[in-house]
């Protein structure tokens, strides 16, 4: 059997979480063998079409309450084995010394990764985000040895609950870490891990660039899309008033706002309470195709990032990079890896955070220069196809993964770091 790389995940698939999907198609179509361990059942209620393509079986770890775990954890010791007995002490060591909650049911969850892990041939795991699932993989490597990876991206990195401890322990026992950013990758060594010996890999999300293509005119008027989870560090409040002052000063503006999250009545609220009913539009989370027609209908990306009371902040949101692969301009705020994808009067336009007039003088100025759009939309799909391919950034994270699988060092690729 072809040795397989096992993706540990918290909850597959999730419409907010499409860079995970297409990663692991891209990995799929590079000739890999990908398994999927998902702790959680998904609960969007849709899913993108593109999950159709996938070859690989999700399988789902066992739905228990954390008293349910212990008792199905204490069921299993008889069937472990010396070699996993002799080290669960290790595993439960690590529990305790971070304080993990549910620590009982990431136990289980862990055994279970293990058995199906063995079962299917599984030589290399990869989690994305730098808590549950990654824990999970550090303790089957604790409990089995198994080698594993994990991608950070930025709530488990900037929240004020992120435990920098608990993130050295993980990173310590990992083959390599990948993180989305330079801007991530520079806090996580000044912050995080200063002086880890786990090399840190920097590898900027791809997009599919054959699904994501220009269409048409990029100048469609004075319309603008943002498209996001509803909540603080996306910073639609902002882009609302934004959208208000332009209406105030008599400039006609359409706005699409595609998501949904827990910040979706208070900001439709503020959409009515600013007069804005007939100026924007709420669709909720939508499929890839819908969202890429969104896209296609508005002249420009707008996602004015801001940092979160509690420290979040969108890295390099994925958003942007599909704006540019569909030949749009995008708008945005210089928030952690932001400024490593806009390159200011190029492909698109920078405003400082919460600066909502900033912001309306920015997207002014942009819907009413048709030939900027144009030309901005050029160059970002120059970038797209240059920095954000997602093919050609999937093979260098299959690489890694298969320098693992040898038991070789894993070397950076200069173009990712």
């Amino acid at each position: 059997m072809t040795p397989a790389v096992a993706y540990v995940l918290k909850k597959f698939p999730r419409l907010s979480e499409t860079f995970i999907l297409h990663e692991i198609l891209a990995q799929e179509e590079a000739g890999g063998r990908i398994e999927i361990l998902s702790q959680r059942m998904p609960d969007d209620g849709r899913f993108h079409p593109a999950v159709g393509r996938l070859r690989a079986t999700v399988r789902y770890l066992p739905e228990m309450k954390p008293s349910e775990a212990w008792e199905w954890f204490v069921a299993r010791l008889p069937t472990l084995g010396d070699a996993l007995l002799d080290r669960m002490p290790d595993a439960v060591r690590f529990l305790a010394k971070h304080r993990i909650r549910q620590g009982n049911r990431l136990l289980a969850d862990a055994l279970f990764v293990a058995e199906q892990a063995r079962g299917l041939g599984v030589k290399h795991l990869h989690a994305h985000f730098a808590t549950v699932a990654s824990h999970v993989a550090h303790l089957v490597w604790r409990l089995t040895g198994l080698p594993y990876s994990f991608t950070a991206h930025a709530k488990d990195l900037y929240r004020e609950t992120v435990n920098p401890d608990l993130f050295r322990a993980v990173a310590d026992g990992a083959r390599f870490v990948v993180t989305v950013c330079e801007a991530n990758r520079s806090h996580i060594r000044e912050n995080l891990y200063a002086g880890g010996r786990t090399p840190i890999r920097r590898l900027y999300n791809g997009v599919d660039l054959g699904f994501f293509q220009p269409e048409g005119d990029a100048y469609r008027g004075a319309k603008v899309v943002g498209i996001g989870r509803l909540i603080e560090k996306k910073g639609f409040d902002i882009l609302l008033e934004a959208v208000r002052r332009l209406r105030q000063e008599g400039k006609p503006i359409e706005c699409t706002i595609v998501g949904e999250g827990e910040d979706r009545e208070k900001l439709e609220a503020a959409a009515r309470t600013a007069g804005l009913d007939g100026a924007v539009r709420f669709t909720g989370a939508l499929p890839q195709p819908e969202t890429v027609a969104r896209i296609h209908a508005a002249s420009a990306v707008v996602l004015p990032c801001v940092v979160g009371r509690d420290g979040n902040r969108d890295a390099l949101p994925t958003v942007l990079l599909e704006g540019f692969a569909c030949g749009r301009p995008v708008i945005s705020s210089p928030v952690a890896g932001v400024a490593e994808i806009v390159d200011e009067g190029r492909n698109g336009l920078l405003v400082p955070p919460r600066d909502p007039a900033a912001l309306a003088r920015a997207m002014a100025a942009l819907l009413g220069d048709p030939e900027a759009v144009r030309r901005m939309g050029r160059a970002g799909r120059e970038k797209a196809e240059k920095v954000f391919d997602l093919r050609r950034n999937a093979g260098t994270l299959a690489s890694w993964f298969a320098s693992s699988l040898e038991g070789r060092p894993v070397e950076s690729d200069p173009a990712q770091g």
